[in-house]
Protein backbone atom coordinates (compact mmCIF):
# COMPACT_ATOMS: atom_id res chain seq x y z
CA UNK A 1 0.00 0.00 0.00
CA UNK A 2 1.45 3.03 -0.97
CA UNK A 3 1.95 5.76 1.70
CA UNK A 4 2.96 9.35 2.13
CA UNK A 5 2.39 12.36 4.55
CA UNK A 6 2.49 15.84 4.44
CA UNK A 7 3.54 18.67 7.77
CA UNK A 8 2.70 22.39 7.21
CA UNK A 9 3.19 24.89 10.37
CA UNK A 10 1.02 27.86 10.79
CA UNK A 11 0.98 30.52 13.02
CA UNK A 12 -2.63 29.48 14.43
CA UNK A 13 -3.14 28.08 17.66
CA UNK A 14 -4.13 24.79 17.78
CA UNK A 15 -7.30 25.37 19.49
CA UNK A 16 -8.55 27.06 16.75
CA UNK A 17 -6.89 24.84 14.08
CA UNK A 18 -9.05 21.98 15.88
CA UNK A 19 -12.03 24.33 16.38
CA UNK A 20 -11.93 24.38 12.23
CA UNK A 21 -11.32 20.96 11.21
CA UNK A 22 -12.95 18.70 13.90
CA UNK A 23 -15.84 20.15 11.35
CA UNK A 24 -15.70 17.97 8.20
CA UNK A 25 -17.90 20.44 6.65
CA UNK A 26 -15.06 23.18 6.92
CA UNK A 27 -12.91 21.55 4.82
CA UNK A 28 -14.30 18.52 2.82
CA UNK A 29 -14.15 21.07 -0.06
CA UNK A 30 -10.66 21.40 -0.30
CA UNK A 31 -10.51 17.47 -0.89
CA UNK A 32 -8.79 17.05 -3.96
CA UNK A 33 -10.99 16.03 -6.98
CA UNK A 34 -13.83 17.10 -4.43
CA UNK A 35 -17.53 16.99 -5.59
CA UNK A 36 -19.57 16.61 -3.02
CA UNK A 37 -19.52 14.78 0.98
CA UNK A 38 -22.55 13.31 2.98
CA UNK A 39 -22.73 12.95 6.79
CA UNK A 40 -24.01 9.49 7.49
CA UNK A 41 -23.16 10.08 11.18
CA UNK A 42 -20.64 11.13 13.64
CA UNK A 43 -18.55 8.46 12.28
CA UNK A 44 -19.20 7.92 8.44
CA UNK A 45 -19.47 9.92 5.54
CA UNK A 46 -19.39 8.77 1.97
CA UNK A 47 -17.45 10.84 -0.41
CA UNK A 48 -17.62 11.92 -4.48
CA UNK A 49 -14.73 12.76 -7.00
CA UNK A 50 -14.13 13.38 -10.25
CA UNK A 51 -11.59 11.82 -11.77
CA UNK A 52 -10.21 14.28 -14.05
CA UNK A 53 -8.46 15.86 -10.84
CA UNK A 54 -8.03 12.26 -9.25
CA UNK A 55 -6.27 8.95 -9.55
CA UNK A 56 -9.55 7.80 -11.37
CA UNK A 57 -11.33 8.83 -14.75
CA UNK A 58 -14.35 8.45 -14.02
CA UNK A 59 -16.54 9.39 -10.83
CA UNK A 60 -15.67 7.66 -7.58
CA UNK A 61 -17.63 7.07 -4.52
CA UNK A 62 -15.91 5.74 -1.26
CA UNK A 63 -17.24 5.65 2.13
CA UNK A 64 -14.83 7.43 4.90
CA UNK A 65 -15.08 5.54 8.92
CA UNK A 66 -13.46 7.48 12.00
CA UNK A 67 -11.60 4.68 13.86
CA UNK A 68 -9.76 7.59 16.54
CA UNK A 69 -10.72 10.42 17.91
CA UNK A 70 -8.51 12.53 20.07
CA UNK A 71 -9.91 15.53 21.20
CA UNK A 72 -7.25 18.72 19.84
CA UNK A 73 -4.89 16.18 18.56
CA UNK A 74 -5.84 13.22 16.07
CA UNK A 75 -8.28 11.79 13.84
CA UNK A 76 -7.70 8.76 12.21
CA UNK A 77 -10.01 7.48 9.04
CA UNK A 78 -10.33 4.56 6.81
CA UNK A 79 -11.25 4.74 3.13
CA UNK A 80 -13.66 2.12 1.15
CA UNK A 81 -14.40 2.29 -2.42
CA UNK A 82 -18.10 2.00 -3.24
CA UNK A 83 -17.70 1.38 -7.33
CA UNK A 84 -14.30 0.85 -7.03
CA UNK A 85 -11.38 -1.24 -5.34
CA UNK A 86 -9.87 1.28 -2.85
CA UNK A 87 -9.21 0.58 0.34
CA UNK A 88 -7.17 2.80 2.63
CA UNK A 89 -5.95 4.82 5.83
CA UNK A 90 -5.43 7.76 6.94
CA UNK A 91 -4.86 11.18 9.82
CA UNK A 92 -4.84 13.94 10.29
CA UNK A 93 -2.80 15.34 13.53
CA UNK A 94 -2.34 18.44 15.38
CA UNK A 95 0.95 19.78 17.66
CA UNK A 96 2.26 22.87 19.24
CA UNK A 97 4.77 24.64 17.26
CA UNK A 98 6.98 27.49 18.32
CA UNK A 99 5.98 30.67 18.83
CA UNK A 100 2.34 29.93 19.28
CA UNK A 101 1.54 28.30 16.32
CA UNK A 102 0.28 24.45 14.79
CA UNK A 103 1.58 21.71 12.71
CA UNK A 104 -0.84 19.88 11.03
CA UNK A 105 0.20 16.37 9.87
CA UNK A 106 -1.40 14.76 7.28
CA UNK A 107 -0.83 10.85 6.56
CA UNK A 108 -2.61 8.40 4.10
CA UNK A 109 -2.68 4.95 2.16
CA UNK A 110 -4.37 3.80 -0.14
CA UNK A 111 -4.52 0.49 -2.12
CA UNK A 112 -5.94 0.40 -5.68
CA UNK A 113 -7.45 -3.37 -6.50
CA UNK A 114 -8.71 -5.47 -9.39
CA UNK A 115 -7.09 -5.88 -12.53
CA UNK A 116 -5.07 -2.36 -12.97
CA UNK A 117 -3.91 -2.78 -9.28
CA UNK A 118 -0.07 -3.65 -10.09
CA UNK A 119 0.04 -0.95 -12.87
CA UNK A 120 -1.98 1.91 -10.91
CA UNK A 121 -0.37 1.24 -7.14
CA UNK A 122 2.91 2.87 -8.44
CA UNK A 123 1.38 5.82 -9.09
CA UNK A 124 -0.70 6.61 -6.42
CA UNK A 125 2.13 7.53 -3.58
CA UNK A 126 2.96 10.51 -5.64
CA UNK A 127 -0.59 11.55 -5.96
CA UNK A 128 -2.08 10.93 -2.31
CA UNK A 129 1.42 13.15 -1.74
CA UNK A 130 -0.03 16.07 -3.73
CA UNK A 131 -3.97 15.36 -2.44
CA UNK A 132 -2.34 15.74 1.09
CA UNK A 133 -0.52 18.73 0.03
CA UNK A 134 -3.31 20.39 -1.06
CA UNK A 135 -5.44 19.39 1.65
CA UNK A 136 -3.22 20.64 4.29
CA UNK A 137 -2.80 24.11 2.36
CA UNK A 138 -6.34 25.04 1.71
CA UNK A 139 -6.85 24.38 5.63
CA UNK A 140 -3.54 26.37 6.41
CA UNK A 141 -4.84 29.20 4.15
CA UNK A 142 -8.39 28.86 5.80
CA UNK A 143 -7.20 30.05 9.24
CA UNK A 144 -3.90 31.52 8.40
CA UNK A 145 -5.14 34.09 4.92
CA UNK A 146 -0.84 34.90 4.47
CA UNK A 147 0.29 31.00 4.63
CA UNK A 148 2.83 30.59 1.83
CA UNK A 149 2.64 27.47 0.50
CA UNK A 150 6.01 25.82 -0.90
CA UNK A 151 6.17 25.07 -4.25
CA UNK A 152 4.78 21.40 -5.29
CA UNK A 153 7.68 19.51 -7.10
CA UNK A 154 7.17 19.67 -10.67
CA UNK A 155 7.67 15.56 -10.79
CA UNK A 156 4.34 15.44 -9.34
CA UNK A 157 2.73 17.17 -12.87
CA UNK A 158 4.56 14.33 -14.71
CA UNK A 159 3.49 11.12 -12.58
CA UNK A 160 -0.36 12.55 -12.52
CA UNK A 161 -0.24 13.24 -16.22
CA UNK A 162 1.38 9.70 -17.19
CA UNK A 163 -1.71 8.12 -14.57
CA UNK A 164 -4.17 9.64 -16.33
CA UNK A 165 -2.98 7.97 -19.50
CA UNK A 166 -2.67 4.79 -17.91
CA UNK A 167 -6.44 4.77 -17.24
CA UNK A 168 -7.30 5.85 -20.62
CA UNK A 169 -9.36 9.05 -21.78
CA UNK A 170 -8.80 11.05 -18.48
CA UNK A 171 -7.54 14.38 -19.68
CA UNK A 172 -5.33 16.57 -17.60
CA UNK A 173 -3.47 20.10 -17.53
CA UNK A 174 -1.23 20.52 -20.63
CA UNK A 175 -2.77 17.57 -22.44
CA UNK A 176 -2.98 17.65 -26.31
CA UNK A 177 -6.48 17.07 -27.15
CA UNK A 178 -5.79 15.63 -30.57
CA UNK A 179 -3.42 12.74 -29.60
CA UNK A 180 -4.48 12.15 -26.56
CA UNK A 181 -0.83 12.34 -25.48
CA UNK A 182 -0.53 14.45 -22.02
CA UNK A 183 2.53 16.82 -22.24
CA UNK A 184 4.34 17.75 -19.16
CA UNK A 185 4.68 22.05 -19.43
CA UNK A 186 7.59 23.68 -17.63
CA UNK A 187 6.23 25.89 -15.07
CA UNK A 188 6.04 29.91 -16.97
CA UNK A 189 7.92 32.73 -14.75
CA UNK A 190 5.70 35.89 -14.50
CA UNK A 191 7.30 39.02 -15.41
CA UNK A 192 5.91 42.44 -17.01
CA UNK A 193 7.91 43.59 -19.74
CA UNK A 194 7.19 47.17 -19.39
CA UNK A 195 8.40 48.42 -16.14
CA UNK A 196 5.72 49.26 -13.44
CA UNK A 197 5.66 51.99 -11.89
CA UNK A 198 6.94 52.61 -8.66
CA UNK A 199 4.69 53.57 -5.52
CA UNK A 200 3.97 56.86 -5.17
CA UNK A 201 4.95 58.84 -1.92
CA UNK A 202 2.10 60.45 0.10
CA UNK A 203 3.25 63.76 1.67
CA UNK A 204 3.63 63.48 5.58
CA UNK A 205 2.85 65.95 7.78
CA UNK A 206 5.06 68.45 8.59
CA UNK A 207 7.63 67.23 11.22
CA UNK A 208 7.14 68.19 14.66
CA UNK A 209 9.46 70.20 16.84
CA UNK A 210 11.74 68.13 18.85
CA UNK A 211 10.28 66.53 21.81
CA UNK A 212 6.68 66.64 20.64
CA UNK A 213 4.36 63.81 18.56
CA UNK A 214 3.63 64.82 15.03
CA UNK A 215 0.37 66.16 13.56
CA UNK A 216 -1.69 63.21 11.85
CA UNK A 217 -3.68 63.67 8.66
CA UNK A 218 -7.30 62.71 9.39
CA UNK A 219 -10.44 61.05 7.59
CA UNK A 220 -13.95 60.23 7.99
CA UNK A 221 -16.43 58.32 6.02
CA UNK A 222 -19.00 59.26 3.74
CA UNK A 223 -21.89 56.42 2.81
CA UNK A 224 -20.93 53.97 6.06
CA UNK A 225 -22.93 51.52 7.48
CA UNK A 226 -24.81 52.23 10.61
CA UNK A 227 -25.08 50.33 14.01
CA UNK A 228 -28.11 48.88 13.38
CA UNK A 229 -26.56 47.24 10.01
CA UNK A 230 -23.92 45.66 12.46
CA UNK A 231 -26.33 43.65 14.32
CA UNK A 232 -29.07 42.74 11.37
CA UNK A 233 -31.99 45.40 12.39
CA UNK A 234 -31.91 47.08 9.03
CA UNK A 235 -29.97 47.84 5.87
CA UNK A 236 -28.52 51.06 4.24
CA UNK A 237 -30.27 53.45 1.93
CA UNK A 238 -28.18 55.56 -0.72
CA UNK A 239 -29.72 59.15 -2.37
CA UNK A 240 -27.58 61.50 -4.39
CA UNK A 241 -28.40 64.34 -2.55
CA UNK A 242 -27.12 63.65 1.11
CA UNK A 243 -23.91 62.27 -0.17
CA UNK A 244 -23.23 65.50 -2.46
CA UNK A 245 -23.93 67.64 1.04
CA UNK A 246 -21.99 65.31 3.19
CA UNK A 247 -19.20 65.66 0.53
CA UNK A 248 -19.42 69.16 0.82
CA UNK A 249 -19.65 69.00 4.97
CA UNK A 250 -16.62 67.02 5.62
CA UNK A 251 -14.36 69.19 3.45
CA UNK A 252 -16.30 72.09 5.19
CA UNK A 253 -15.00 70.57 8.68
CA UNK A 254 -11.10 70.27 7.39
CA UNK A 255 -10.74 66.70 7.02
CA UNK A 256 -7.89 65.63 4.78
CA UNK A 257 -10.04 62.68 2.84
CA UNK A 258 -12.96 60.68 2.85
CA UNK A 259 -13.64 57.33 2.05
CA UNK A 260 -16.37 55.04 1.39
CA UNK A 261 -16.64 51.41 2.43
CA UNK A 262 -18.38 48.44 0.56
CA UNK A 263 -20.91 48.23 2.76
CA UNK A 264 -24.26 46.95 0.79
CA UNK A 265 -23.44 49.76 -1.97
CA UNK A 266 -20.75 50.26 -4.17
CA UNK A 267 -17.65 52.04 -3.13
CA UNK A 268 -16.92 54.12 -6.14
CA UNK A 269 -20.04 55.44 -7.32
CA UNK A 270 -20.35 58.03 -4.15
CA UNK A 271 -16.72 59.30 -5.12
CA UNK A 272 -17.80 60.68 -8.09
CA UNK A 273 -20.51 62.60 -6.53
CA UNK A 274 -18.47 63.71 -4.13
CA UNK A 275 -15.21 64.84 -6.71
CA UNK A 276 -18.22 67.07 -8.31
CA UNK A 277 -18.84 68.75 -4.93
CA UNK A 278 -15.12 69.26 -3.30
CA UNK A 279 -12.17 70.71 -4.56
CA UNK A 280 -9.57 69.95 -2.46
CA UNK A 281 -10.08 66.58 0.42
CA UNK A 282 -8.63 63.54 -1.06
CA UNK A 283 -11.16 60.40 -1.82
CA UNK A 284 -10.70 56.99 -1.60
CA UNK A 285 -12.49 53.12 -1.18
CA UNK A 286 -12.26 52.02 2.21
CA UNK A 287 -12.07 49.08 1.26
CA UNK A 288 -13.45 47.74 -2.62
CA UNK A 289 -13.14 43.69 -2.74
CA UNK A 290 -10.43 42.95 -5.53
CA UNK A 291 -11.48 39.56 -6.54
CA UNK A 292 -15.06 39.85 -7.68
CA UNK A 293 -13.63 42.26 -10.30
CA UNK A 294 -11.33 41.79 -12.52
CA UNK A 295 -7.61 44.32 -12.46
CA UNK A 296 -8.66 45.91 -15.97
CA UNK A 297 -12.62 46.85 -13.85
CA UNK A 298 -10.37 48.13 -10.78
CA UNK A 299 -8.10 49.78 -12.83
CA UNK A 300 -10.31 51.84 -15.32
CA UNK A 301 -12.45 53.15 -12.60
CA UNK A 302 -9.70 54.33 -10.83
CA UNK A 303 -8.27 55.61 -13.38
CA UNK A 304 -11.54 57.82 -13.97
CA UNK A 305 -11.70 58.51 -10.75
CA UNK A 306 -8.53 59.93 -10.77
CA UNK A 307 -9.02 62.17 -14.04
CA UNK A 308 -12.56 63.58 -12.98
CA UNK A 309 -10.94 64.04 -9.22
CA UNK A 310 -8.16 66.37 -10.62
CA UNK A 311 -5.78 63.93 -9.47
CA UNK A 312 -7.38 63.19 -5.42
CA UNK A 313 -8.54 59.61 -5.89
CA UNK A 314 -6.30 56.71 -3.47
CA UNK A 315 -7.96 53.44 -4.34
CA UNK A 316 -8.48 51.07 -1.62
CA UNK A 317 -8.24 47.51 -1.92
CA UNK A 318 -9.37 44.47 0.29
CA UNK A 319 -9.77 40.82 -0.71
CA UNK A 320 -12.55 39.37 1.65
CA UNK A 321 -13.02 36.32 3.20
CA UNK A 322 -13.93 33.13 1.28
CA UNK A 323 -17.20 32.35 2.52
CA UNK A 324 -18.15 36.10 1.00
CA UNK A 325 -16.38 35.91 -2.07
CA UNK A 326 -17.97 32.54 -3.00
CA UNK A 327 -21.48 31.98 -1.57
CA UNK A 328 -22.11 36.30 -1.80
CA UNK A 329 -20.43 37.71 -4.32
CA UNK A 330 -20.40 34.76 -6.08
CA UNK A 331 -17.12 34.79 -7.08
CA UNK A 332 -14.52 31.94 -7.45
CA UNK A 333 -11.58 31.54 -4.99
CA UNK A 334 -8.79 30.79 -7.10
CA UNK A 335 -6.03 30.52 -4.44
CA UNK A 336 -4.45 31.77 -1.21
CA UNK A 337 -5.67 35.80 -1.03
CA UNK A 338 -2.32 37.02 -0.44
CA UNK A 339 -0.07 36.02 -3.23
CA UNK A 340 -3.42 36.46 -5.69
CA UNK A 341 -3.96 40.10 -4.31
CA UNK A 342 -0.03 40.32 -5.08
CA UNK A 343 -0.49 39.41 -8.88
CA UNK A 344 -3.66 41.47 -8.87
CA UNK A 345 -1.55 44.81 -8.17
CA UNK A 346 1.18 44.03 -10.10
CA UNK A 347 -0.87 43.45 -13.31
CA UNK A 348 -3.24 46.82 -12.27
CA UNK A 349 0.42 48.63 -12.33
CA UNK A 350 1.41 46.89 -15.28
CA UNK A 351 -2.55 48.38 -16.71
CA UNK A 352 -1.74 52.25 -15.39
CA UNK A 353 1.27 52.11 -17.27
CA UNK A 354 -0.03 50.96 -20.71
CA UNK A 355 -2.95 53.85 -20.38
CA UNK A 356 -0.47 56.04 -19.43
CA UNK A 357 2.41 54.89 -21.97
CA UNK A 358 0.06 53.63 -24.96
CA UNK A 359 3.18 50.50 -24.51
CA UNK A 360 1.85 47.25 -25.33
CA UNK A 361 1.24 45.06 -22.27
CA UNK A 362 2.94 41.45 -21.57
CA UNK A 363 2.27 40.95 -17.83
CA UNK A 364 1.87 37.32 -17.62
CA UNK A 365 1.07 36.68 -13.75
CA UNK A 366 0.31 32.99 -11.92
CA UNK A 367 -3.79 34.46 -11.48
CA UNK A 368 -3.95 37.41 -14.32
CA UNK A 369 -2.74 37.59 -17.72
CA UNK A 370 -2.85 41.51 -19.91
CA UNK A 371 -1.49 40.84 -23.16
CA UNK A 372 -3.60 42.89 -25.07
CA UNK A 373 -4.69 46.68 -25.21
CA UNK A 374 -5.83 48.05 -28.41
CA UNK A 375 -6.37 51.99 -28.56
CA UNK A 376 -9.83 52.39 -29.37
CA UNK A 377 -10.43 50.27 -25.21
CA UNK A 378 -7.64 52.36 -23.70
CA UNK A 379 -8.79 55.70 -21.35
CA UNK A 380 -5.71 57.35 -22.48
CA UNK A 381 -3.38 59.84 -20.42
CA UNK A 382 -4.20 61.45 -17.65
CA UNK A 383 -2.55 64.56 -15.18
CA UNK A 384 -1.76 62.45 -12.46
CA UNK A 385 -1.04 59.05 -13.75
CA UNK A 386 0.49 57.77 -9.82
CA UNK A 387 -2.85 56.79 -8.46
CA UNK A 388 -1.61 55.80 -4.31
CA UNK A 389 -2.82 52.13 -3.52
CA UNK A 390 -3.50 51.51 -0.36
CA UNK A 391 -4.55 47.76 1.13
CA UNK A 392 -6.36 46.32 3.80
CA UNK A 393 -4.21 44.36 6.24
CA UNK A 394 -4.07 42.41 9.83
CA UNK A 395 -2.31 39.41 9.24
CA UNK A 396 1.66 39.37 8.23
CA UNK A 397 1.01 38.42 4.45
CA UNK A 398 -1.18 40.93 3.73
CA UNK A 399 1.25 43.90 6.04
CA UNK A 400 4.50 42.70 4.33
CA UNK A 401 2.43 43.43 0.70
CA UNK A 402 1.71 46.87 1.44
CA UNK A 403 5.35 47.50 2.46
CA UNK A 404 6.97 46.05 -0.27
CA UNK A 405 3.96 47.25 -2.88
CA UNK A 406 1.86 49.87 -1.98
CA UNK A 407 1.54 53.61 -1.06
CA UNK A 408 -0.53 53.04 2.20
CA UNK A 409 -2.06 50.33 4.47
CA UNK A 410 -5.94 50.44 6.40
CA UNK A 411 -5.56 48.75 9.84
CA UNK A 412 -8.50 46.76 10.48
CA UNK A 413 -10.43 48.59 13.33
CA UNK A 414 -9.52 45.01 15.35
CA UNK A 415 -6.01 45.64 14.92
CA UNK A 416 -5.65 46.64 18.33
CA UNK A 417 -2.24 48.87 19.72
CA UNK A 418 -0.11 45.84 21.04
CA UNK A 419 -1.11 43.44 17.87
CA UNK A 420 -0.25 46.09 15.55
CA UNK A 421 3.17 46.92 17.39
CA UNK A 422 4.07 42.96 17.75
CA UNK A 423 2.80 41.62 14.19
CA UNK A 424 2.03 44.20 12.29
CA UNK A 425 4.41 46.81 11.80
CA UNK A 426 7.55 44.36 11.96
CA UNK A 427 5.75 43.06 8.91
CA UNK A 428 5.40 45.73 6.58
CA UNK A 429 9.06 46.78 7.68
CA UNK A 430 10.00 43.39 6.13
CA UNK A 431 8.08 44.06 3.36
CA UNK A 432 9.19 47.63 2.83
CA UNK A 433 13.01 46.26 3.16
CA UNK A 434 12.42 43.34 0.45
CA UNK A 435 10.91 46.36 -1.78
CA UNK A 436 14.04 48.66 -1.27
CA UNK A 437 11.62 51.10 0.68
CA UNK A 438 11.53 52.47 4.30
CA UNK A 439 8.65 52.43 6.10
CA UNK A 440 8.10 55.74 6.36
CA UNK A 441 7.23 55.37 2.30
CA UNK A 442 3.43 53.54 3.40
CA UNK A 443 0.80 55.83 5.05
CA UNK A 444 -0.19 53.67 8.28
CA UNK A 445 -3.97 54.35 8.32
CA UNK A 446 -4.80 53.86 11.81
CA UNK A 447 -8.84 52.91 12.05
CA UNK A 448 -9.91 52.87 16.00
CA UNK A 449 -13.16 51.95 17.32
CA UNK A 450 -14.26 55.22 19.18
CA UNK A 451 -16.49 54.98 22.11
CA UNK A 452 -17.04 58.90 22.90
CA UNK A 453 -19.70 61.48 23.94
CA UNK A 454 -19.83 64.77 25.52
CA UNK A 455 -19.75 63.59 29.17
CA UNK A 456 -19.23 59.88 30.90
CA UNK A 457 -22.88 59.20 30.41
CA UNK A 458 -22.85 59.82 26.65
CA UNK A 459 -19.77 57.59 26.81
CA UNK A 460 -21.20 54.69 28.70
CA UNK A 461 -24.98 54.76 26.54
CA UNK A 462 -22.04 54.46 23.12
CA UNK A 463 -20.74 51.24 24.47
CA UNK A 464 -23.46 49.36 23.34
CA UNK A 465 -23.43 49.69 19.86
CA UNK A 466 -19.68 49.53 19.69
CA UNK A 467 -19.87 45.89 21.17
CA UNK A 468 -21.75 45.00 18.30
CA UNK A 469 -19.65 46.05 16.01
CA UNK A 470 -16.75 44.22 17.88
CA UNK A 471 -19.31 41.39 18.00
CA UNK A 472 -19.62 41.49 14.27
CA UNK A 473 -16.05 41.55 13.26
CA UNK A 474 -14.90 39.20 15.53
CA UNK A 475 -17.03 36.37 14.78
CA UNK A 476 -14.86 36.11 11.13
CA UNK A 477 -12.59 33.12 12.18
CA UNK A 478 -10.03 35.20 9.68
CA UNK A 479 -10.00 37.72 12.12
CA UNK A 480 -9.21 35.47 15.33
CA UNK A 481 -5.59 35.86 15.22
CA UNK A 482 -6.47 39.18 17.37
CA UNK A 483 -8.20 37.92 19.70
CA UNK A 484 -5.43 34.60 19.55
CA UNK A 485 -3.25 37.38 20.62
CA UNK A 486 -5.22 38.72 23.96
CA UNK A 487 -6.04 35.35 25.00
CA UNK A 488 -9.71 35.85 23.87
CA UNK A 489 -9.82 32.97 21.15
CA UNK A 490 -12.80 31.12 22.87
CA UNK A 491 -14.88 34.09 22.62
CA UNK A 492 -14.34 34.45 19.24
CA UNK A 493 -15.22 30.75 18.39
CA UNK A 494 -18.48 31.32 20.44
CA UNK A 495 -19.15 34.76 18.27
CA UNK A 496 -18.77 32.69 15.19
CA UNK A 497 -21.32 30.00 16.11
CA UNK A 498 -23.80 32.95 16.98
CA UNK A 499 -23.16 34.20 13.66
CA UNK A 500 -24.15 30.79 11.96
CA UNK A 501 -27.14 30.85 13.92
CA UNK A 502 -27.98 34.12 13.11
CA UNK A 503 -28.04 35.87 16.72
CA UNK A 504 -26.95 38.88 15.69
CA UNK A 505 -28.31 41.11 18.10
CA UNK A 506 -27.39 38.47 21.03
CA UNK A 507 -23.49 38.14 20.10
CA UNK A 508 -23.06 41.60 21.58
CA UNK A 509 -23.28 39.91 24.99
CA UNK A 510 -19.97 38.40 24.61
CA UNK A 511 -17.82 41.52 24.73
CA UNK A 512 -16.48 42.87 27.62
CA UNK A 513 -15.73 45.76 29.18
CA UNK A 514 -12.12 44.92 29.25
CA UNK A 515 -12.09 43.22 25.51
CA UNK A 516 -13.77 47.18 24.29
CA UNK A 517 -10.97 49.10 26.16
CA UNK A 518 -8.34 46.94 24.33
CA UNK A 519 -10.03 47.58 20.80
CA UNK A 520 -11.50 50.98 21.08
CA UNK A 521 -10.65 54.54 22.36
CA UNK A 522 -13.05 55.12 25.50
CA UNK A 523 -13.02 59.08 25.81
CA UNK A 524 -15.47 61.84 26.09
CA UNK A 525 -15.18 64.55 23.25
CA UNK A 526 -12.25 66.85 25.28
CA UNK A 527 -10.71 63.54 25.72
CA UNK A 528 -10.47 61.71 22.96
CA UNK A 529 -7.53 63.31 20.92
CA UNK A 530 -4.98 63.16 23.70
CA UNK A 531 -5.61 59.29 23.69
CA UNK A 532 -6.03 58.80 20.64
CA UNK A 533 -2.47 60.53 19.85
CA UNK A 534 -1.27 58.61 23.04
CA UNK A 535 -2.15 55.41 21.54
CA UNK A 536 -1.68 55.54 18.25
CA UNK A 537 0.21 58.87 16.93
CA UNK A 538 3.67 56.78 17.52
CA UNK A 539 2.53 54.28 14.28
CA UNK A 540 0.16 55.88 12.52
CA UNK A 541 0.38 58.77 9.72
CA UNK A 542 -3.48 59.22 9.28
CA UNK A 543 -6.30 58.45 11.21
CA UNK A 544 -9.58 57.60 10.24
CA UNK A 545 -12.34 59.04 12.47
CA UNK A 546 -15.77 57.05 11.84
CA UNK A 547 -17.81 59.77 12.59
CA UNK A 548 -22.01 59.18 12.58
CA UNK A 549 -23.71 61.67 10.29
CA UNK A 550 -25.47 63.40 13.59
CA UNK A 551 -21.95 64.07 14.75
CA UNK A 552 -21.00 65.55 11.54
CA UNK A 553 -23.63 68.35 12.25
CA UNK A 554 -21.68 69.40 15.40
CA UNK A 555 -19.46 71.21 13.14
CA UNK A 556 -17.61 73.43 15.50
CA UNK A 557 -17.06 70.19 17.97
CA UNK A 558 -15.87 68.36 15.06
CA UNK A 559 -13.81 71.40 13.59
CA UNK A 560 -11.91 71.78 17.02
CA UNK A 561 -11.05 67.91 17.01
CA UNK A 562 -9.85 67.73 13.53
CA UNK A 563 -7.51 70.66 14.29
CA UNK A 564 -6.03 69.40 17.20
CA UNK A 565 -5.27 66.21 15.76
CA UNK A 566 -3.64 68.39 13.18
CA UNK A 567 -1.56 69.86 15.41
CA UNK A 568 2.03 68.66 16.98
Amino acid sequence: MPEVDYTANIEVPRPTVWEFVRDMNNWAPFATGYQSHEVISDRESVWTVKGDVGPISRVTKFRVIITEWVEQERVAFTVEGLNEPITGEGAIQLADSEPDGTKIHADAGINFGGSLGPIISPFIGPWIKSGADDLVTQIAVALQPDYEKPEKPFFLVAWFQALMRLLGGGSAAGSTAESGTAVAEPPSVAAPAAPVARPTTITAPEPAPEGTRPGLRVETLLLGPSLEQYSGSSVGIAEIGPIADAARLIEELGFDGVTTPEAGHDPFLPLMIAAEHTSQIALGTNVAIVFPRSPMITAQIAWDLQRFSGGRFRIGLGTQVKGHNERRYAAPWLGPPGPRLRDYLLCMKAMFHTFQTGEPPSYEGEYYRFTLMSPFFSPGQIDQPDIPIYIAALNPYMARLSGELCDGVRLHPLSTYEYTRDVVLPAIEKGAKKGGRQRSDVDLVGSPFLVSGKDKAEVEAAKAGVKTQLAFYSSTRTYHAVLEHHGWGEVGRTLHQLSLEGKWQEMQNEITDEMLETFATVATYDELVPKIKERWGQFCDTIFLGFPPELLAEKTLVRDIVDEMHRP
